[in-house]
């Protein structure tokens, strides 16, 4: 009884949040406790992965944020989807808010790579 109800919870939406906010919490009190440089150290280890005869060589923390991300936005993408064509934003004043959101973030991310190669090419000199 006990475990079917674990994995209700676990298979349901919520779960994934409340992991989320749990992970954070840990590596916020891990952080900013006397453990906080074995925590660095370990976000630092050097990680290797190989494709064919390219491999690739990073810190722990650079894989984990862009893995991490690149999951959360394809995620993201696909529940949009479901909210547009089966749920609640098919109408157009349900949607509007979403599509500002949406604009907003393609235009910052725009502003960020325009600003970004600025900054490079004047640190270039």
């Amino acid at each position: 009884m006990g475990f079917r109800n674990f994995w209700d919870f676990f298979i349901s939406e919520a779960s994934g949040g409340i992991f989320l906010i749990t992970a954070a919490l840990v590596a916020f009190i891990f952080e900013n406790i006397f453990l906080s440089s074995f925590y660095n150290s370990f976000l630092q280890i050097d990680t290797r992965l190989n494709f064919g005869k390219s491999p690739i060589q990073k810190p722990l923390i650079l894989f984990v944020n862009d893995s991490l991300m690149a999951v959360f936005f394809f995620l993201l993408g696909f529940r949009l989807k479901r909210e547009i064509f089966k749920a609640k934003l098919r109408g157009l004043a349900q949607a509007t808010l979403l599509k500002i959101f949406i604009i907003g973030g393609i235009l910052a991310s725009v502003f960020f790579l325009y600003f970004k190669s600025q900054l490079y090419f004047l640190l270039k000199d």
